[in-house]
């Protein structure tokens, strides 16, 4: 449980340094999050556990377009670990 809640931690950290603001909202997402580009705001159901926040942010940072110029570079090793995540369960389905 402790390493869930860090990966989260380090993975909303990942998104605030990129210039996202992160809310938990009540809320029926389709995806479990929604994105509001023109105020680079992600939302994210409140009710998901602390695993499922984590998966829908990583998958959400998959499709955005980040790259490494756009994030601090202490973040640029988690960054490489989720694009590669992404990519491998995109050619598994």
């Amino acid at each position: 449980m402790a390493s869930d809640k860090k990966e989260l931690a380090r993975t909303e950290a990942l998104l605030k340094a990129a210039g996202f603001t992160l809310r938990y909202e009540r809320g029926h997402f389709r995806a479990g999050y929604c994105v509001v580009h023109e105020r680079s705001v992600i939302v994210v159901n409140r009710f998901f556990d602390t695993a499922a926040r984590t998966l829908k942010l990583r998958e959400l940072i998959g499709g955005l377009d980040l790259s490494y110029e756009d994030i601090p570079e202490e973040h640029h090793e988690l960054f490489a670990d989720i694009l590669k995540t992404n990519s491998v369960s995109e050619t598994e389905s």
